[in-house]
């Protein structure tokens, strides 16, 4: 009969720790969890600041272009902001087509545009995304 009354709280005990086992887990798991969908919301942020500030690159080089045709982007930082840079990478002349290559870094996040622009008739022609430069 003794013998009967450990074995209960064995058995008890272990039930315990397995349930803790299982709680602390699921507990762990959802704060695990927040804090990556905080940090997705950060990299997402980060990539619209990154594009929406390649486009004033774009625009500022455009205006840049059009007031001083022969007009080159400098060897280091174009535009920049309290976190972020802007690149003129490289600017073609092809007639009346001018090609920006556009890099701007936003901490982690890189957008890297493409824009051909008509300098006659002062309109974009084209504007991509690129995943990298490594064709220049």
């Amino acid at each position: 009969m003794t013998n009967r009354k450990l074995n209960s709280g064995y058995i008890a005990l272990i039930a315990t720790l397995i349930i803790s086992f299982v709680l602390t887990s699921s507990i762990l798991s959802v704060s695990l969890l927040g804090y990556q969908s905080r940090s997705n919301l950060l990299d997402r942020e980060l990539k619209i600041k990154s594009f929406y500030f390649a486009l004033g690159c774009l625009d500022q080089a455009i205006l840049r272009t059009v007031q001083s045709p022969g007009w080159q982007p400098p060897s280091s930082e174009f535009l920049s902001d309290d976190s972020v840079n802007c690149y003129v990478k490289r600017l073609g002349r092809d007639g009346q087509e001018v090609t920006f290559y556009i890099q701007s870094v936003a901490r982690k996040s890189v957008t890297n545009l493409k824009a051909v622009f008509d300098e006659v008739n002062f309109r974009i022609i084209s504007l991509e995304e690129l995943s990298d430069f490594s064709d220049l």
